[in-house]
C-alpha cells in the first residue's frame, strides 16, 4: 500500500464539540434552579385562585345509540339536555377528554361530574373519580356558555 493511499476503516470523525456538551449541562441545570426556584416561592408560576362555588350540579353525560349526548341532573338522574349529534362540538371533546381519563381508570360513567359557577366568575368541571379539573373560562365566551347553559336548565340547582 502506498503512502497516499488511505485505507477506508481509518477515517476517524472529528471529535464531539466540548464546548457543546458544557453549554447542554449548564442549560440543564439552569432549568433546574428556575423549576425548584418558582415551586418553593411560586414566583413565575400560575394557579388558581381559591373562591368558593356559587352554583353547582353533578351531571351524567350518557352516549345514545344515535350518536347524541343524554345529560342527566344526579342523584336522582332527572333528564336535563339532550345534545343532538353534530352539535356542541365543545361540550362533546370536553367529556370525552375527561371519560378517556375514566375509561384508562377501568372506571364507567355511574358517578357525576361536577359543573361548578365560582362566586369570582369561573366555570369548571370537575371529576371526582380521576381528580381532573377542566377550568371552561380558557376556552372563550361561546364554549363557556355551551356548559353554562346545564348548570340552570331543567332546575334544581344547588
Amino acid at each position: 500500500m502506498l503512502d497516499n493511499d488511505i485505507a477506508p476503516d481509518s477515517h476517524q470523525e472529528p471529535p464531539f464539540p466540548r464546548y457543546a456538551l458544557y453549554f447542554a449541562g449548564i442549560l440543564i441545570v439552569f432549568s433546574i434552579a428556575l423549576a425548584v426556584t418558582g415551586r418553593s416561592t411560586g414566583y413565575g408560576t400560575t394557579s388558581v385562585a381559591k373562591s368558593t362555588p356559587l352554583m353547582e350540579r353533578e351531571l351524567r353525560f350518557l352516549d345514545q345509540s344515535d350518536g347524541s349526548i343524554q345529560v342527566l341532573a344526579a342523584p336522582e338522574n332527572r333528564d336535563v339536555a339532550t345534545l343532538p349529534p353534530g352539535t356542541s362540538g365543545f361540550v362533546r371533546v370536553v367529556m370525552r377528554g375527561l371519560a378517556r381519563h375514566r375509561k384508562l381508570r377501568g372506571v364507567g360513567d355511574a358517578v357525576p361530574f361536577r359543573l361548578t359557577q365560582w362566586r369570582d366568575g369561573r366555570l369548571s368541571i370537575f371529576d371526582p373519580v380521576t381528580r381532573k379539573v377542566v377550568y371552561l373560562g380558557a376556552f372563550g365566551k361561546r364554549d363557556r356558555q355551551a356548559f353554562a347553559r346545564l348548570l340552570t336548565i331543567g332546575g334544581s340547582v344547588r
